[in-house]
């Protein structure tokens, strides 16, 4: 038996800082108010990918449910840079199966 299929949404900005850094996501399901955050280490630069793979993941996105994310850099000296827009709302994607 598998563990069902990945959901994700994916989001791509530039950061402008020649170190390694890690991002902070912080999503929120607009329906309850829960707020989960988790470190994410872009495995491509400037992209992040926000949901689950197909056993495990950091944030469940139930599909068509609406969230909202914000992000906060990190770079390799210990630097941060908050968000200072609004967050971004987006609708987890349906899925077949």
């Amino acid at each position: 038996m598998g563990c069902g299929p990945a959901v994700n949404v994916d989001f791509y900005g530039v950061v402008q800082d020649q170190s390694a850094y890690i991002v902070k996501a912080s999503v929120r399901n607009l329906a309850t108010g829960e707020i989960v955050s988790y470190y994410l280490r872009p495995v491509i630069k400037d992209f992040i990918s926000i949901g689950h793979g197909m056993c495990s993941g950091a944030f469940a996105l139930e599909k068509g449910k609406n969230f909202s994310v914000v992000f906060t850099l990190m770079d390799a000296s210990g630097n941060t840079a908050n968000w200072t827009g609004k967050a971004i709302s987006f609708t987890a994607p349906a899925i077949s199966g």
